[in-house]
């Protein structure tokens, strides 16, 4: 249920059951499988690997991230994201449900029941930990790391430090005063110098990564759950309703 991620001639993949697969691109044979521990209470969707260099980092529900030498599958670490949260009615669930982030020599994972951590790629010794649940995945752009939140929080921390730089709190529930109807938000996209979210209520938000202030929103009438993508210097997003969207 999750995107494979291509690296230099090899498909990796991760299934529903935990279990990781290095193929090869140009035939579809196995190169190697390793199979993490199994857990059935998960977020739906399995993330994709990342990958960079000769390291493939593959993040699982047990909460295992795991790192992988991509010629031969060997594990080079393993870290575990467990934390009991209360961020969500499901907080209890360790699931790593979005895709890593490979950059700086340094892995940035974060699960939903309320822990982002950067891990370093080669030794697997934590950097920092931030108490930051999110079921997306975070994104890099400079010096910066941004990440949406469980509770309706758009983040912006020092990727080399973890230190807070801003918050931005969104509107978390459609009717606040009862708490009801959960809005959630999809991405970040780094895209034309803002940091831009999209909603389950159909909204494109765009925020200054300076200070998180919200300077752009675009209704598209329509939910959102998929992350969006910036290409050809365009905005792409996918609504809940099967429409494509582009966005200058």
């Amino acid at each position: 249920t999750g995107s494979p991620t291509i690296k230099s001639g090899k498909i990796f993949v991760t299934s529903n059951n935990n279990e990781v697969f290095a193929m090869e691109l140009s035939t579809g044979n196995v190169v190697w499988s390793d199979q993490a521990i199994s857990e059935t209470a998960r977020v739906l969707g399995s993330p994709s690997p990342a990958a960079v260099e000769d390291l493939v980092v593959a993040p699982f529900s047990s909460g295992e991230v795991i790192a992988y030498l991509a010629s031969n599958g060997r594990r080079l670490w393993t870290d575990a994201l467990s934390r009991t949260g209360r961020f969500t009615p499901i907080s209890s669930i360790n699931d790593v449900s979005s895709r890593p982030v490979l950059a700086a020599g340094a892995v940035f994972a974060a699960n939903q029941s309320g822990l982002l951590t950067a891990i370093d790629g080669r030794s697997g010794n934590r950097l920092w930990v931030q108490p930051v649940g999110s079921v997306q995945a975070p994104a890099l752009a400079g010096e910066y790391l941004f990440i949406a939140g469980t509770q309706a929080q758009i983040v912006a921390l020092q990727a080399r430090t973890g230190g807070v730089y801003w918050v931005t709190q969104l509107k978390e529930y459609e009717n606040a005063k009862k708490r009801k109807d959960k809005i959630t938000y999809s991405g970040p996209l780094i895209a034309s110098n803002r940091v831009v979210v999209a909603s389950s209520t159909g909204d494109l938000i765009g925020l200054d990564p300076q200070t998180g202030t919200e300077v752009a929103r675009l209704k598209l009438k329509s939910p959102v759950f998929v992350e969006p993508i910036a290409a050809a210097g365009k905005i792409i997003v996918l609504t809940d309703e099967g429409k494509l969207i582009a966005i200058r």
